[in-house]
């Protein structure tokens, strides 16, 4: 498993020599959105998924300072925006979703914002922009294909754009990520700290696990990790609350809805 500097590799600039006058800061214009499993790379890896990567910049040299003035660099929002959006581990083929107007990827595209499926209501805005700690997760439910994954990425680039620490996570593949570093110290504690450090973490799919003892332990213990430090969980799922309640277990099913509130995704399977 990559050391965190392995991971960032590509995203922060590197130092260099001082700026000439006629150097500019980097603006969101220059960043562009890569795919990481292009490189080999799957979703369920360390460092997978999009990637929002920039050139030097032009007027700091990767330093934060402008050469030429000696004040903070104008990049240092851009380049710190990218690099928490790549820490979140948002899937390549969902990042437009709700991205940021103007937003360019390696494939050609641009977005901005948009109505349609995987943007974010009116009401999903609103709990982006008013989200303060403590404060519950929306519990996303719906049929397969109704972009509830969609909108959680949408939700996080929203948070993250507004400096909220958020992140994505396919709890299926956290689960084997987990067990694949039991016995590596570093590894499992890298992995605990992906779901339980973030503000805001949004838990894909519950219920697509095969649901073991481990499986609901490893999520009641996540649960508590994260409501003992005020830190917010949303999640996704296709059971309904009865469902939901029967695959958990009471007392896991009595914390998760404690935890989150729900909202119902309606719509036919946008897949098909």
């Amino acid at each position: 498993m990559k050391s965190i500097e392995g991971f960032l590799d590509g995203i922060v600039p590197e130092r260099g020599d001082a700026a000439s006058d006629g150097d500019a800061p980097l603006t969101w214009a220059d960043v562009l959105v890569v795919d990481s499993a292009a490189n080999g790379r799957t979703q369920s890896q360390r460092g997978g998924g999009a990637r929002w990567t920039h050139r030097r910049c032009p007027a700091c040299r990767g330093g934060e300072r402008d050469t030429r003035t000696g004040k903070t660099c104008a990049c240092v929002p851009v380049v710190r925006t990218a690099w928490r959006l790549t820490l979140a581990r948002i899937p390549y083929e969902l990042a437009h979703h709700g991205c940021a107007e103007g937003t360019r990827f390696d494939d050609g595209r641009s977005y901005a914002h948009a109505e349609g499926p995987g943007y974010l209501s009116e009401a999903a805005n609103a709990w982006c922009d008013t989200w303060a700690r403590g404060a519950k997760g929306p519990r996303l439910v719906g049929n397969t294909g109704a972009y509830k994954s969609s909108r959680a990425c949408a939700s996080t680039q929203r948070l993250i754009m507004r400096g909220v620490s958020a992140r994505f996570v396919a709890w299926s593949a956290w689960l084997a990520d987990y067990r694949d570093a039991i016995g590596r110290d570093a590894d499992q504690h890298a992995a605990r700290a992906r779901i339980t450090e973030p503000e805001v973490v949004w838990l894909d799919d519950i219920g697509r696990e095969h649901a073991t003892d481990w499986t609901r332990e490893q999520l009641s213990l996540v649960l508590q990790e994260r409501l003992d430090g005020k830190r917010t969980v949303a999640l996704t799922t296709n059971l309904d609350d009865a469902a939901l309640a029967d695959y958990l277990g009471d007392r896991l099913w009595s914390r998760v809805r404690g935890a989150t509130s729900v909202a119902h995704v309606v719509g036919t399977d946008g897949r098909r």
